[in-house]
């Protein structure tokens, strides 16, 4: 009986991030601690939404920033994860070992939870009163939103780089070689589906819409399209060149970019190619060959992403044609915000803010190394930086 009690007790302890286990599911959660859909109550996948905004919902339009350092909280390690917002919180993963609440009116921190000090790309979602979040390599964990307590945790047995999302009960994650899609509320496996081979660990999120959800593998050069609830495959586009940007829905279009600098659109419903764009094509003869690291974000029917020689382009939707380009000259790795006719955007050490509609430069601001990209909210950017600093730019 005292055997049986002390296996018990094991059963139900948090997994800490040395541990080679972790109890699932540690704590069935209610359907009333997870929001439906997209609402102002969560952050529910990379970006924010499928078209990337990575701006919280406000009534009416954000007022512009003007570039100044409101405050700064230090993380305790180098941040290469970007930060997302609830109800008044900012959710950041560090490098040293945890993931950290703040408050994002003062950058005080609210709590924070050890998940290993692996912590690299895998920026948290928020759903409701529950966060999850890539963690301890391979793991993926659920924690309380209001204490950082762990509910359950979720072995994926391949390294994670990007963040999951969530959608109708399901977390779909991304782990190097494979795409899972894990109960929500238990963090049982739903469906699985594994592309064979060995490569570089998958850094484009999966991305949602409706009952679809797309997704790019690790270094492979297909983009495919599965049924949510069932991870029955739908269609499978060979780009022809590795995949690393997260997967971006506009209208009945699907943007990918790759390695090379190519830009393709496929229709959402059955992955047949509709336009593509190379971004070397407009540069003159002799320069190096770029490429796109980070991914796109949209708004107005414009495309917009930066790339690894910094150049920011902005894209016609509806026709691949480039509208502007404008050369800060530092790679960008992230995802640009665009909030009304202002578009913010990261490279090297510095963050920029330019005119959305042409491209003029309106004012930048020296923060530190970013590879991320920012969140924001009214009235302030929330920016993370590799020297472990999270800053709050109004």
């Amino acid at each position: 009986m005292l055997l049986g009690m002390c296996c018990l007790f094991l059963l139900f302890l948090p997994a800490n991030p040395g541990d080679t286990f972790a109890s699932q599911p540690v704590f069935s959660i209610p359907a009333s601690w997870l929001a439906a859909g997209l609402d102002t109550s969560g952050w529910p996948t990379s970006g924010y939404n499928t078209e990337h905004s990575a701006a919280y919902p406000s009534q009416g339009t954000l007022p512009a920033l003007h570039g100044h350092l409101l405050w700064q909280q230090n993380t305790g390690g180098p941040v290469f994860s970007s930060p997302v917002l609830s109800n008044g919180t900012i959710y950041i993963g560090s490098t040293g070992g945890n993931l950290l609440a703040l408050d994002a009116q003062t950058g005080v921190v609210r709590w924070r939870h050890a998940i290993g000090q692996f912590l690299n790309d895998s920026t948290p979602v928020v759903v409701g009163r529950v966060v999850f979040v890539g963690a301890n390599r391979t793991w993926v964990y659920a924690l309380d939103a209001t204490n950082g307590h762990q509910l359950w945790a979720a072995n994926m047995q391949e390294i994670i780089k990007a963040a999951p999302t969530y959608a109708n009960g399901i977390v779909v994650v991304n782990s190097s070689n494979s795409a899972t899609a894990l109960d929500a509320h238990t963090g049982l496996v739903r469906w699985k589906f594994h592309e064979i081979g060995f490569g570089w660990p998958t850094t484009a999120s999966p991305t949602v819409q409706g009952q679809i959800v797309y997704v790019a593998l690790g270094d492979k050069t297909i983009v495919f399209a599965f049924n949510l609830q069932t991870g029955q495959k739908i269609w499978a586009y060979n780009a022809g060149d590795r995949l690393i940007s997260t997967p971006l829905v506009v209208g009945q279009q699907v943007i990918i970019g790759t390695w090379k600098g190519k830009i393709e659109a496929v229709n959402a419903a059955s992955g047949t190619q509709i336009w593509h764009y190379n971004i070397n094509e407009a540069l003159p003869r002799g320069m190096s060959i770029d490429g796109i690291a980070g991914s796109f974000a949209t708004s107005n029917d414009t495309i917009f992403v930066g790339t690894f020689n910094g150049n920011i382009v902005a894209i016609d939707a509806a026709t691949g044609r480039l509208r502007w380009a404008h050369l800060i000259d530092a790679p960008v790795l992230g995802t640009p915000v665009i909030e009304g006719n202002t578009l913010y955007v990261s490279g090297g050490q510095t963050l920029y803010a330019l005119a959305a509609s042409s491209g003029k430069p309106l004012w930048h601001l020296a923060l530190g190394d970013i590879r991320s990209e920012p969140a924001l909210s009214i009235g302030r950017l929330y920016v993370a930086t590799v020297q472990g600093d999270i800053d709050a730019v109004e």
